[in-house]
């Protein structure tokens, strides 16, 4: 099954407007596309007066109802997270969200077996601060809705 990656940078403004994912509750849209320590970032993010950076990746395999992400190694993925890493460090929030593009996940687990670098980042990323994410959406001929937020498990 195939998803459109474009589509994240609607569902996760979707997702905050309709308070369906508790971990994206209170964040407000301050930008879209925002460059920072020359990466842009999905979003800039507001969560009272802390500024939130948010990475949103699109999510498409699921086996045994473990959502894993990458399907494909990302050198970009990676460096998303290192930047993400460094905002902590410069004292901003930090956030990737793992948008599933189906309904059939359970749980979302990093995928060793594809990109053991993304990985290895995305561990360094949750260790430097930067917390994750992931919700799955309602996949309709009328469109794809956000629909309820699953656990991260980090083998």
């Amino acid at each position: 099954m195939s998803g459109d990656t474009r589509a994240v940078n609607r569902l996760v403004p979707e997702a905050i407007r309709l308070g369906t994912i508790p971990s994206l509750r209170g964040l407000e849209m301050v930008r879209a596309e925002f460059p920072f320590r020359g990466s842009r970032l999905d979003f800039l993010m507001r969560d009272g007066e802390q500024r939130v950076l948010l990475e949103a990746k699109s999510c498409t395999l699921v086996e045994d109802g473990v959502a894993l992400f990458p399907d494909a190694p990302t050198a970009r993925g990676r460096r998303h997270l290192e930047t993400l890493g460094q905002a902590t460090l410069a004292g901003m929030g930090a956030m990737v969200t793992f948008v599933i593009q189906r309904e059939d996940a359970e749980i979302f687990s990093p995928n060793d077996g594809t990109d053991p670098g993304f990985c290895r980042a995305f561990r360094r990323a949750l260790a430097a601060g930067v917390t994750a994410c992931a919700f799955t959406c309602r996949v309709r001929k009328s469109g794809v809705t956000p629909c309820r937020e699953i656990p991260v498990v980090i083998p």
